[in-house]
């Protein structure tokens, strides 16, 4: 019963964390209106990335301490967390140099792939029940 539990929060907190486009909306960051409407848009997919990256690391933590995923499955998922982190930070460097466009398409990329991770946390801490 508490493994069933431990899932279904881990679950939760990737829907929550979700980027709009798996799980529903994520919860709306502020978005500076100084920024060209490109630059909003790449703001929101930044803060929507963080967002879901955070409830990764947190699913992965419960689920690994829950004994639900492995220990090799929860680092190797780790490290594809800090490597989203990094493109995250990579979308804000260029964000903040001006380059909008080629921080909203690199942060629609990141989108793409968090959605990919977030399958790939349910389905190891499947895996474990």
């Amino acid at each position: 019963m508490k493994k069933l539990l431990a899932l279904a929060v881990a679950v939760s907190a990737l829907a929550l964390g979700g980027c709009g486009t798996m799980f529903g909306a994520a919860p709306q960051l502020a978005v500076p209106t100084t920024l060209s409407e490109v630059g909003q848009q790449a703001a929101k997919l930044i803060n929507e990335a963080k967002v879901d990256l955070i409830a990764a690391n947190q699913a992965i933590a419960s689920q690994s301490s829950a004994g639900l995923m492995t220990k090799a499955d929860a680092v190797s998922l780790s490290q594809k967390v800090d490597v989203a982190w990094e493109q995250v930070k990579a979308a804000e460097k260029l964000l903040a140099g001006g380059s909008d466009v080629l921080a909203k398409n690199q942060a629609q990329l990141l989108s793409g792939l968090l959605t990919a991770l977030q399958k790939e946390v349910i389905a190891r801490s499947k895996k474990g029940t």
